[in-house]
């Protein structure tokens, strides 16, 4: 199980006493840690990976897609800083079409991301979208991957 945002992740929760940024911080990542482990081991979701549609270039994604009732996340760690005044932007494809799935954070890139509800789709792709997204893809497509 691959799990790069946790590696190393040693806490002491008596490092929270008067740190409550780091405390802060390291709920996050275990929240995390913890939703990313229950979507793999869920039965109902499907995991859906999204590889580089550049050859040669090193970034990938994860989204966990439960088809019947909609619920998409995503685990971004994968893919590169987004440069500044670029956002990435999830889609999922249905019968050729891209529909926004939603923006993932620059700040929160270290955590899963819950996006918009998808009922039906035959994959997804995040693209390099100017901040706040737009409502059909304009930017650079970063990644894709088909749903099996």
């Amino acid at each position: 199980m691959r799990i790069p945002w946790i590696i190393g992740f040693h806490f002491n929760r008596n490092q929270c006493i008067g740190n409550s940024e780091l405390c802060i911080t390291s709920n996050k990542k275990i929240n995390a840690y913890e939703t990313y482990r229950r979507l793999k081991t869920d039965a109902a979701f499907t995991t859906v990976a999204l590889g580089s549609v550049e050859e040669g270039v090193q970034q990938r994604a994860e989204v966990f897609w439960n088809k019947t009732t909609g619920e998409v996340y995503i685990d971004p760690t994968l893919l590169p800083e987004a440069p500044a005044g670029k956002q990435y932007q999830l889609w999922f494809i249905l019968d050729g079409k891209p529909v926004d799935a939603g923006m993932i954070s620059r700040t929160d890139a270290d955590f899963m991301h819950k996006m918009k509800e998808c009922k039906a789709a035959q994959a997804f792709a995040i693209t390099l979208e100017k901040e706040g997204g737009n409502p059909t893809p304009e930017g650079k497509m970063m990644v894709l991957g088909e749903v099996s």
